[in-house]
Order: structure tokens, then C-alpha cells, then sequence
């Protein structure tokens, strides 16, 4: 006697929504939902009865009420908080394959999706801060360091201190308690305009000026031809957008316009 096998049509089979290791929390639309949760579980697995969790003793019988968390990108020096301990550390070592496992202080292992981020700023970067946190009135400073343990934890010099900061002299630093990065006004052009031909832009290294001869595309990649006597550069849209500036001074880049 034979033995058939029944195969199933692929839109009638079970397939599983997420993989074992991944990171989810419960959708908005099921905060009803008994074991609602937003902070970031781990998947160990699917048993017969659906999803279940680490951490959670009964197993879920469906993973529709669910969706991916927010992955956490951070790097080596970045300050992060967390519910799994007090204050605020710094991270020392990102490791694993997805980069998502991170060492801290005092050697604590942490997962990234478990942390928020408190001061991602690299020292000499150009902040806005603000001790009132609807920064009313803020300054724009030059980050030098963080400073957990203070009340007002982002010390920064002023832009006319730039010199004696870049070497190390710091003089007139000062301590704010809120702090955030300077949102950009422009963003590179995703596509050129016919309207470019023949305008000109300005090198910012060199200040030398240079006349927009042609448009062309290579494969999905748009190029601005440029031409000064004899001098000629390709250019696209973020190398156009990152070193050079129309003839008046205005970025050659896109207006973001704020909602």
C-alpha cells in the first residue's frame, strides 16, 4: 500500500509571521488586548499553540495582535537609559551579527532594543540646547561632553570659543539640561531640473565658479555636468548637495519643508 501525500495550496498553508529572536510589541489597535505590552519582548519560539515569548509563562495563540519593534541603532560612546537599570550608561562595545548587543559600563550586556537613547552627539558637533524643553529661545553650542552626573548634563562652548575648544582649552563652557541636533533646511535633490542648464554653481573648497553644461543618467544615478574652461566634473545629486552651492550662496539642494 502507497502512501500519498496531500500537499496544501500555498495561500491555505500556515506560515509564521516572525522568527525566533525577533523583537515585538502588541499593535496600537489592541491595547484591549490582556497581554498588551510596548516594550520590546523576544520571541524564543512557536509551539503548537502559537507564539510564545520569553518571559511569559502561557503561549500566544496567534501572532496577528503583534508587530516588529523599533530596532535602536547606537554606536561606541553613545549615553543610553533603561528600565532594566538606574541612570544613565555608556555604551563600550556593540557586538552580535545584527548589532543589537551591547556591553556597558561595569560590563553590563544589554540588548538594544531594551534602551533609549540620551546623548548620541560626537564632541565638536554643532547642538541646539536649552534649558526650558520646549526650547524657547535656544542656542546653538558646540558639544564637548556628557556629563551624567549633573543636573544639566550637556557641556558645551560657544562658536566664538570654537578655536581654544578645537584645542582643548576650554574656557567659558557651559552646562544645559536639554539638547537636540539642528535639524537640516535642505536635503539633496532626488532628481536634477532642465531649469539647471546653463546656471552656475560654486566648488566650496575652491570658490570656483562653474557652469552647468549637461544632465545625464547612468543607470538610476542622475548626473550634473559642470564645465569651466576647459575643467570639467560629474557630479551627483549628493556630491552637488554636500560641496557645492548655486552662485548666489543658496545650498543646491531641496527645501524641507516643516509640517
Amino acid at each position: 500500500m502507497s502512501i500519498e501525500w496531500l500537499e496544501v495550496e500555498p495561500k491555505e498553508r500556515i506560515i509564521n509571521k516572525f522568527k525566533s529572536g525577533d523583537m515585538v510589541i502588541c499593535k496600537k489597535e489592541y491595547k484591549d488586548f490582556p497581554f498588551y505590552f510596548d516594550t520590546p519582548k523576544e520571541i524564543k519560539g512557536y509551539s503548537i499553540l502559537g507564539m510564545a515569548l520569553v518571559g511569559e509563562i502561557s503561549n500566544f495563540i496567534t501572532d496577528e495582535y503583534f508587530e516588529l519593534a523599533k530596532v535602536n541603532k547606537f554606536k561606541v560612546g553613545d549615553y543610553i537609559k533603561s528600565v532594566w537599570f538606574d541612570g544613565v550608561k555608556k555604551i563600550k562595545v556593540i557586538y552580535g551579527a545584527d548589532n543589537q548587543h551591547l556591553t556597558l559600563e561595569n560590563d553590563l550586556q544589554i540588548k538594544a532594543c531594551n534602551c533609549e537613547l540620551v546623548c548620541g552627539f560626537t564632541k565638536g558637533q554643532m547642538i541646539e540646547v536649552s534649558n526650558n524643553k520646549y526650547f524657547n529661545n535656544p542656542s546653538k553650542v558646540l558639544f564637548n561632553q556628557f556629563r551624567p552626573e549633573l543636573e544639566k548634563p550637556f557641556e558645551c562652548v560657544t562658536q566664538e570659543d570654537k578655536r581654544k575648544f578645537e584645542n582643548n582649552r576650554l574656557y567659558n563652557a557651559n552646562t544645559w539640561q536639554f539638547a537636540k541636533e539642528i535639524q537640516p533646511k535642505y536635503k539633496a535633490f532626488t532628481e536634477p531640473k532642465l531649469s539647471w542648464l546653463n546656471e552656475r554653481a560654486r566648488n566650496n573648497e575652491t570658490d570656483e565658479s562653474f557652469r552647468i553644461e549637461s544632465i545625464s543618467k547612468h543607470y538610476l544615478t542622475y548626473y550634473i555636468n559642470l564645465i569651466k574652461k576647459t575643467d570639467t566634473r560629474k557630479l551627483d545629486m549628493e556630491d552637488l548637495f554636500n560641496n557645492w552651492t548655486w552662485e548666489g550662496g543658496k545650498p543646491c539642494g531641496e527645501l524641507i519643508i516643516k509640517e
